[in-house]
């Protein structure tokens, strides 16, 4: 789970980005990580979606993840999660993005999804993004 050292990590540089006293409140376990550690982050300012990771085992891969989320973002297609902050402390890799409350999902919900998806493959992608 969280440790108190990453916790207090987290809440720096949160309060750096936002320039506000952040406290992480709660650290929930939720579905969605596959091979993460994916944690609901409740603050004192707002909830946020925390993926963990072993730095070592996976170097850089939260990194393109995050490269990869703000491309998707860009097509303006589908809902995708703001990036907040990813980097590593000690031996752990993490990604800290917006947390999207899950909604009601409808019958057609994997065609949509596809449908939107596929707009976003005509992104033109430069490395240097």
């Amino acid at each position: 789970m969280l440790s108190a050292e990453l916790k207090e990590w987290l809440e720096k540089l949160l309060a750096e980005k936002y320039s506000e006293v952040i406290t992480i409140k709660n650290a929930k376990p939720v579905s969605g990580g596959c091979i993460n550690e994916a944690i609901k982050l409740e603050t004192n300012f707002k909830t946020f979606f925390l993926k963990i990771n072993s730095a070592k085992t996976f170097p850089g891969m939260f990194e393109a993840e995050a490269k990869g989320l703000q491309l998707l973002e860009k097509a303006k297609e589908i809902k995708i999660p703001s990036v907040i902050l990813f980097g590593e402390h000690s031996d752990s890799s993490f990604l800290i993005l917006e947390w999207i409350e899950q909604g009601k999902r409808r019958k057609d919900f994997l065609k949509i999804s596809g449908e939107n998806l596929q707009g976003c493959i005509s992104i033109p992608i430069s490395i240097s993004d």
